[in-house]
């Protein structure tokens, strides 16, 4: 493929809220081009830390069981077929595409610095620039209550009942599964820019 890609759409799932105690057990991605038109998808199961903390409220929200997944890699393999899917697809750092974003970084920082890549390795396959679906929806509330109008999103998640899909009309897609919200993240963008926000 050539190096066509300038959006990274990105979603992971873990064992828990914290990246220091739980783990990341799957990565989705979505590569997209300058009109978020989908050049390639990606999914990663990671094998869990034998270590790590399971909060099994996160673990039902997934619906991911541990024992029982197939094409399970090592945190280490994993870290280096996402750098090489962003340097085989991407001229430069690619501007990410995240529903809460924060969280995603997080667990993504964390894992490389566990197995030995520096800030420089994370800042050259995810750089600086992102786009947050969630923090988009925040301003398109205070937008509206700036200019007295009802706010469009009281619910800025995106798959709980009246959530952003929900209220996009974004459909088809499997909740809480990695590449699953991605392609929900992708649409909201997208629906985002139809509605004329």
């Amino acid at each position: 493929m050539s190096k066509s890609a300038k959006y990274l759409v990105i979603d992971t799932e873990a064992t828990g809220l914290h990246p220091t105690k739980n783990c990341l057990i799957q990565v989705g991605v979505i590569l997209a081009d300058k009109d978020l038109n989908i050049l390639k998808e990606q999914v990663w199961e990671i094998k869990a830390e034998p270590n790590a903390e399971i909060d099994p409220i996160a673990m039902e929200l997934n619906g991911i069981d541990l024992n029982n997944r197939e094409f399970q890699i090592i945190q280490l393999e994993f870290c280096k077929q996402f750098i090489q899917l962003v340097k085989e697809n991407f001229q430069q750092p690619p501007i990410v595409i995240a529903q809460f974003y924060p969280f995603d970084y997080a667990y993504l920082d964390s894992i490389f610095c566990k197995n030995g890549f520096d800030s420089r390795d994370v800042n050259e396959v995810l750089g600086n620039n992102f786009i947050d679906t969630k923090s988009l929806a925040y301003y398109f509330n205070y937008k509206a209550e700036q200019n007295n109008l009802a706010i469009p999103f009281p619910i800025t998640s995106l798959s709980k009942k009246g959530g952003l899909a929900d209220k996009l009309e974004v459909s088809n897609f499997q909740a809480h599964n990695a590449l699953g919200d991605c392609r929900a993240t992708l649409e909201v963008l997208k629906k985002y820019k139809i509605a004329g926000f």
